[in-house]
């Protein structure tokens, strides 16, 4: 089963690409939508906040199962909201 904390790392690692991804898209496409880029990056910061408080108030009296059932609800929402933020930046 996957700690807290370990879903808190993976959060943070796929989020930073996300955002890593936009700031190269700054850099080397400066004549394309940067205001479009910048939007999905303050779009980013916001998930990345929501989804952390998320993982920080689990269900703590639930069981083992309904805890690993919650943190992979989340982790799979993680996935197709950052897949997302990508065909944006596309």
């Amino acid at each position: 089963m996957s700690s807290c904390k370990d879903v808190k790392k993976d959060v943070k690692s796929i989020l930073e690409n996300v955002i890593q991804e936009c700031y190269l898209n700054l850099q080397y496409s400066p004549g394309l939508n940067q205001e479009n880029t910048l939007d999905i990056i303050a779009d980013v910061l916001e998930y990345k906040h929501e989804i952390l408080d998320k993982v920080n108030h689990y269900p703590k009296n639930a069981s083992k199962k309904e805890i690993k059932l919650y943190f992979s609800q989340i982790i799979d929402d993680l996935l197709k909201n950052s897949v997302e933020f990508v065909d944006r930046l596309n």
